[in-house]
């Protein structure tokens, strides 16, 4: 962080006396200078398109009675460049990896204790960008990689600021990425840095320190660990490394450790606790991130919970979700409102105790809540989104009025018109403004060949 700073000094001072020496620079010189400055940053632009977000945070006035909190004590443990392969079957990387996994998630999942998915993160790979899709539920860009190294607040809508909204209470350990996104949020708090890669020990020593207390605690509603040890191995040995299944040993020991005391404690709402791991992103056969490769996208997402009607629902195969979809999910989950600008789409599979009634409730405020995000983004119009929701609120009257509609084409509609939202915004988000950068481009070569 020091050293980034330094940078940013150094360059600062560069620019002011770059600025003095203009004044001695010829007018015209000095006129195509400021033009060329303004032409790259309508290229920049066009090259990292905005994405929309605002600092208001959704209301709850629209929630349906259906909408209400689920679980008890909820505990996230990020493990950081968990591979989607280090817990389930999923690429045949067994020559890469070999049989490395973390047994006590692989074998709960295999005996359907646990519900495990696969997350698709998209590109950049790194943990900004990645924190940021989980608790807003919309789509970092390009520009966060460079944000990653000096991390400011996010004051876009977020399941953090929800939950507090709401007056839940939130301890956290781990990555300071959190500490820097959300300051003061938290109620107790131990950020560890990042930066220093050759510590694999110490850095998850410094959280798990805290668990005896923290799990005899009654004052808290949410725990989010982040842990580091495992992308440090991945830096400085790869996925390959003899390092790494003791470490997914020590995260499993772990995660049986939490899941072994909040399963003995007594909710007061009788609200039974979850567990939810998951990776921010992957780890590169190479054992870097940041790009776009299988390793690098693909991770776990796997919900220890005690109720039967989720665990019914677990099927051999794993399902593949999106990273976004995690957001309306844990919104769901506690009963807050989905993050204003959230592009997801709810996991069914693991809201625990949802009957048809509540989950058509559920999807209809979820496909009204993405549908207001597509229209303010200017989408909606004519979209096949809005054309499958306005086909789902007619089949939704048909069933009110107990004509002959099956609940589940209803849903089944909702869900359709989620995604074909989720497909158009996606691809506004990602995409470049190819018009204005090849206009930008070609006024740079104008002005610097002109004399």
């Amino acid at each position: 962080l020091i050293s980034v700073h330094f940078v940013q000094s150094t360059v600062i001072q560069h620019f002011l006396q770059s600025l003095h020496k203009m004044r001695k620079w010829p007018p015209l010189v000095i006129i195509k200078f400021w033009i060329l400055v303004l032409l790259f940053s309508i290229f920049l632009t066009g090259f990292f398109p905005a994405k929309p977000g605002d600092s208001e945070i959704a209301s709850s006035e629209n929630l349906p009675p259906a909408w209400r909190r689920r679980v008890g004590k909820l505990v996230i443990v990020v493990i950081d460049a968990l591979r989607a392969d280090f817990v389930v079957d999923t690429l045949d990387t067994s020559d890469i990896i070999g049989n490395k996994k973390i047994k006590f998630l692989s074998d709960m999942i295999k005996r359907k204790e646990a519900l495990g998915l696969i997350t698709r993160a998209s590109p950049p790979t790194v943990t900004l960008p990645r924190i940021k899709a989980v608790t807003t539920g919309n789509i970092p860009g390009f520009v966060d990689i460079v944000r990653n190294f000096d991390t400011t607040q996010l004051v876009e809508d977020s399941l953090i600021r929800q939950w507090r909204a709401k007056e839940r209470r939130i301890v956290f350990y781990g990555d300071d990425t959190w500490t820097k996104l959300f300051p003061g949020e938290f109620m107790r708090q131990d950020p560890t840095t990042s930066f220093f890669v050759s510590d694999y020990t110490e850095v998850d020593n410094n959280i798990t320190r805290h668990l005896d207390t923290e799990l005899s605690q009654e004052d808290w509603d949410v725990m989010i660990l982040h842990y580091l040890g495992l992308d440090h191995i991945g830096h400085l040995e790869g996925p390959n490394s003899d390092l790494v299944q003791p470490k997914l040993d020590e995260m499993g020991n772990i995660l049986d450790k939490i899941w072994s005391s909040l399963t003995k404690q007594h909710s007061e709402e009788d609200l039974p606790p979850m567990v939810i791991v998951m990776g921010d992103h992957g780890m590169a056969d190479g054992g870097s991130h940041g790009g776009a490769s299988q390793a690098e996208v693909l991770v776990p997402f796997v919900v220890l919970c005690q109720d039967r009607n989720t665990l019914e629902l677990i099927e051999n195969e794993s399902k593949e979700i999106l990273q976004v979809d995690i957001a309306p999910t844990l919104s769901a989950l506690t009963g807050v409102p989905i993050p204003k600008w959230s592009l997801g789409s709810l996991i069914v599979p693991a809201l625990p105790g949802v009957v048809l009634e509540d989950l058509l409730m559920l999807v209809e405020y979820n496909a009204m809540q993405i549908g207001t995000v597509v229209s303010n983004m200017g989408l909606q119009h004519n979209s096949e989104g809005y054309s499958r929701w306005e086909e789902a609120k007619t089949l939704h009257e048909k069933w009110k009025s107990q004509e002959d509609t099956d609940i589940r084409l209803v849903i089944e509609m909702y869900q359709s018109c989620i995604a074909s939202y989720q497909e158009l915004a996606a691809r506004n988000v990602s995409s470049y403004d190819l018009y204005q950068m090849g206009l930008s481009v070609l006024a740079i070569i104008l002005t610097l060949v002109t004399h």
